[in-house]
């Protein structure tokens, strides 16, 4: 029992101990006790009527459960004004952390294309001729930085002005190359100066020495100064020595033809040096077509003195003899028939200087010794 100013009525207390034969645990506490799980604070409710008073609750006393709800409640919005709190500093940490990174980022990105154009720079290049490049190597790079690293500036080539202007050289020059390559094939000088073109100098100076002979031989056997075993021995001897002869006339032709020929691979191989070794800006000053002009100078050139140069490696070089093959016809006639001795006084053979065998003989030696080197004349 409670008095009107809230306390505990002790005289009714009393009055009620003096009563005889009551339970003396009537006055014990009877306390419902509501804990709070998470934190473990307790909260405690006096449900003995005895000593809360008839009327329950002491005024303005709340129950157990009440005051653990408005504990709940008060937690929990506390909880949620922290955590909302976290939450809002961690967005806020994650937008600044993000600036920051692009911050870094685009610094690196900069720093990246302002030291490629300073390096082009001081290789004597304008660089808004390699704008799209250094901007597309900026680009990739830049894509493969990942979020928020915090090192981006290792993403970018520190020698980027030198990559740039290794690729820039590197695909002029190939496509220069390409060029070239595209007027000239791999045979080209073989295409142009032809084995084929040295026959006719070839006959020529095989028909100088080796036909005045074969018309000598003709005239020895139509004069009977060879029997015909004799002109087939002779003119047999004639054939073999002409196939030597144009085994070795060949030989010095071939050996021209591949003179000619180097010098026009090497006109070619020289524009293909000096291309390897061409710088960006000089790119436009190059002109692959000048080298096939000037090719195709040397070839001419080269092919209107091709007889001469022949000619001067043949030199003085006597490739058959008459009185050889008229030695050789006269052993193949038998002892009946002598062959006239040259050097007679009345002719090459004695006898009557007017002998067409003898002139031709004679004129046959004349064209050998007057041979003259770059001649395009008869032997």
């Amino acid at each position: 029992m409670w008095t009107e100013g809230g306390q505990v009525a002790h005289l009714a207390f009393a009055a009620v101990r003096k009563g005889g034969g009551e339970d003396s645990s009537r006055f014990q506490s009877r306390p419902i006790i509501l804990t709070d799980p998470v934190n473990g604070k307790t909260f405690v409710q006096e449900t003995n009527p005895l000593l809360t008073g008839y009327m329950g609750l002491q005024p303005g006393q709340k129950s157990a459960q009440d005051q653990l709800n408005e504990e709940i409640a008060q937690r929990q919005a506390t909880e949620k004004a922290t955590s909302d709190a976290a939450a809002a500093k961690a967005a806020q940490d994650k937008i600044d952390a993000e600036n920051a990174f692009i911050g870094r980022r685009d610094t690196a990105a900069n720093n990246a294309r302002t030291n490629a154009t300073q390096f082009l720079t001081s290789r004597g290049l304008r660089p808004d001729q390699f704008t799209d490049l250094i901007n597309n190597a900026i680009t990739t790079s830049t894509g493969g930085i990942a979020d928020l690293d915090p090192n981006p500036s290792a993403a970018f080539d520190p020698n980027l002005g030198q990559t740039i202007l290794n690729d820039i050289t590197n695909t002029g020059r190939t496509n220069l190359t390409a060029s070239l390559n595209n007027l000239f094939s791999p045979t080209f000088s073989a295409d142009r100066i032809t084995s084929a073109s040295t026959d006719p100098i070839v006959n020529d100076i095989l028909n100088e020495q080796f036909n005045p002979v074969s018309s000598s031989l003709q005239f020895a056997r139509d004069r009977g100064q060879l029997s015909p075993g004799g002109f087939a021995a002779a003119t047999d001897l004639l054939g073999t020595k002409r196939k030597g002869a144009e085994a070795t006339v060949r030989g010095l032709a071939n050996s021209q033809l591949t003179t000619d020929r180097k010098s026009i691979d090497d006109l070619i191989t020289g524009g293909r040096n000096t291309i390897s070794a061409l710088t960006p800006d000089q790119f436009g000053s190059f002109d692959p077509t000048s080298i096939r002009r000037q090719a195709d100078d040397t070839i001419t050139r080269e092919l209107g003195s091709l007889g001469g140069d022949i000619r001067n490696q043949v030199g003085q070089t006597k490739f058959v003899d008459l009185n050889d093959l008229l030695t050789a016809g006269g052993q193949a006639s038998g002892p009946t028939q002598t062959p006239a001795t040259p050097g007679g006084p009345t002719g090459a053979f004695g006898g009557d200087p007017s002998d067409p065998t003898a002139a031709l003989a004679e004129q046959a030696k004349r064209n050998a010794a007057n041979r003259g080197l770059g001649s395009q004349g008869a032997f």
